[in-house]
């Protein structure tokens, strides 16, 4: 059992609001890009992500096709397996590159999607906490935006991308702000407070 210091507690606890701050000024600032130019931001980044995630999907092939070919160690179904996968794999990361605009709505979607459960259990996790907090009311508020957020974000990926990147905007603002307020209010390092 490690022996946490009275100055090393203090100093992890505020490296943890620094931290916590921080990704909140973080997802503030990326809501009111997307408030502001919903249209450019949310093109740019859907595009990005899906060149990302082509390349990714590209250079995993190669290295699979690469072990099916140069794997002494391997048995032959197993090297037949890595090289049909890598096969797979660079048709899947042709296909996501040479549509980029698709492959970006359907990651918009899946990420849409995620962020929305993501954020229902965080609501739970808020509520399931309340009672141990010295900020009952922001915790709650928290809670209820964040079960909100995610009811829409996971009920409507597919009803309107201005509306998605809109409340996910918005979301991210409001959550953005909450969680800036809940860092600097921290008074003890309590996981449950921040």
């Amino acid at each position: 059992m490690t022996y946490v210091t009275p100055s090393e507690e203090q100093r992890i606890h505020e490296t943890s609001r620094f931290l916590f701050g921080t990704a909140g000024l973080i997802a503030i600032v990326m809501g009111l890009l997307i408030l502001i130019w919903p249209d450019k931001s949310g093109k740019t980044v859907m595009t990005a992500v899906a060149a990302i995630l082509g390349f990714w999907v590209l250079v995993n092939g190669a290295i699979n096709i690469g072990v099916g070919f140069f794997s002494k160690s391997r048995g032959g179904w197993a090297r037949t397996g890595y090289t049909l996968l890598g096969v797979l794999f660079i048709i899947g990361g042709i296909a996501i590159l040479s549509n980029l605009m698709f492959a970006a709505l359907t990651v918009t979607v899946f990420i849409a999607i995620t962020v929305g459960v993501l954020w229902i259990m965080e609501a739970f996790v808020s509520f399931a906490f309340v009672g141990k907090t010295d900020h009952k009311a922001i915790t709650i508020i928290s809670g209820i935006l964040s079960l909100i957020a995610g009811i829409v974000l996971v009920m409507s990926p597919l009803y309107s991308a201005v509306i998605l990147w809109w409340v996910l905007g918005v979301s991210l603002v409001v959550l953005g702000l909450i969680q800036v307020v809940r860092a600097m209010r921290a008074k003890t390092l309590d996981a449950h407070v921040l």
